[in-house]
């Protein structure tokens, strides 16, 4: 069976628009529709084999939906619950031998959450609704439900938290409806994204940014993406379609938002790198040097040329906590990966006599009476102090190992 569910926003205008050609060739057995926003009268349309039943609101042109099936139901009912539920033309249930079907298009909780209240009523009594029906057969349950349950549902989680369809309350009765034992098919089809790279298109493209709007332009692409700009991936679309349209001269348009807001970013990158090239702190574990860094940028790729040369008759280990990815350098050979979890783990006795005679050479060179505290965070940012050797603790002072 082949059920499709679409959200038309405005079917008279949808019918411009191909609907009918669409219906023909997506072949489906049901179609569910919501936010029809019109009455059958208001248009006249043919869809051979199709029964057609229509909900729509008491509200002309607003809500509504609308259930095309080719197998005849047994039943269909419109609305459900109480009265304050059946004047939006929010839901038709159709009953067919083997099981329900529930076309759905749930309230929005309006801009500020301004109907969250009403919202929450209606999931909770929706919800009794269909564990009521599931409990005398099979239901399949579709329709514009307007939440997006996980961050993975949502292109922009971070700043869309709390705006309609993604406020923690709403998200909560989807986990509620999830957890009286409904499935989310299509999340458990695709439980992650993927979106497959084509390698070789992907390097064309990149190198004719170069050819487009020079070396410093394709610059600041590349180290965009390793930038913790916020929605970067839009700000660098809009700043490579600048540079196609300007050229070489796009990094030189400072007054332009785009290129501003890059510009800053890539900045940030560049200035937390150089820091970060100073603050590592390496520790001897078996033989192999290893370090963690928590840094707000994904700086391993600028890191690596420095540390890498620095360190080039070693192997060591650089972890980023942040980003969940390590360098792994060996003489003449390394790699950036991904890594889940990263623990140094107990030093050994060596190491601890190492650390101590670290942090008492800080403590020595610094000279109290000219102590300027807010000087140092400005050079030297508390947020990477927890990496630091000087500002970590393992023995109690004064209790080194015995000297060899």
């Amino acid at each position: 069976m082949r059920l499709i569910s679409w959200n038309v926003n405005g079917l008279r205008s949808c019918l411009g628009k191909g609907f009918l050609d669409f219906c023909a060739f997506a072949d489906a057995d049901i179609i569910c529709l919501q936010e029809t926003k019109m009455r059958p009268e208001q248009a006249q349309f043919d869809l051979p084999g199709y029964h057609m039943f229509w909900n729509s609101a008491d509200k002309a042109g607003y809500s509504g939906t609308a259930v095309f099936t080719r197998r005849e139901p047994l039943s269909v009912t419109y609305d459900f619950g109480a009265d304050i539920h059946r004047h939006e033309g929010r839901v038709i249930t159709a009953e067919f031998e083997d099981f329900w079907l529930v076309c759905c298009y749930t309230p929005n909780s309006k801009d500020q959450l301004a109907r969250l209240d009403y919202r929450m009523e209606w999931e909770d009594d929706l919800r009794e609704y269909l564990l009521e029906l599931d409990a005398v057969k099979p239901l399949v349950y579709c329709g514009d439900l307007n939440v997006a349950h996980q961050e993975i549902d949502l292109k922009n989680p971070k700043t869309n938290r709390m705006n309609p369809g993604f406020s923690d309350e709403e998200r909560g009765k989807m986990t509620q409806l999830l957890s009286s034992g409904f499935v989310d098919t299509f999340r458990a089809l695709y439980p992650e994204r993927t979106v497959v790279t084509h390698q070789s298109h992907a390097k064309r493209v990149f190198r004719s940014f170069k050819e487009k709007f020079g070396g410093p332009g394709q610059n600041m692409v590349s180290r965009g993406f390793l930038t913790c700009l916020e929605d970067k991936e839009l700000w660098l679309w809009r700043f490579i379609q600048l540079g196609y349209e300007q050229g070489p001269s796009v990094t030189k348009h400072l007054a332009d938002p785009t290129v501003d807001r890059v510009r800053r970013a890539v900045q940030h990158l560049n200035n937390e790198a150089h820091l970060l090239t100073g603050f590592v702190r390496f520790s001897d574990v078996g033989g192999v040097l290893a370090g963690e860094i928590t840094p707000k940028n994904r700086g391993l790729p600028l890191l690596r040329p420095h540390f890498c040369g620095r360190l080039s008759t070693e192997s060591f280990i650089l972890y980023d906590h942040t980003h969940r990815e390590a360098l792994f350098a060996q003489p003449g050979r390394w790699a950036i990966l991904p890594v889940d979890d990263f623990h140094l783990g107990p030093p050994s006795g060596e190491e601890r006599a190492f650390r101590e005679m670290w942090r008492a050479f800080y403590k020595t060179v610094s000279i109290e009476g000219r102590c300027n505290p807010k000087c140092r965070q400005t050079h030297m940012p508390k947020r990477y102090w927890g990496n630091m050797t000087e500002f970590q603790t393992d023995l109690p002072d004064g209790l080194l190992p015995p000297a060899k």
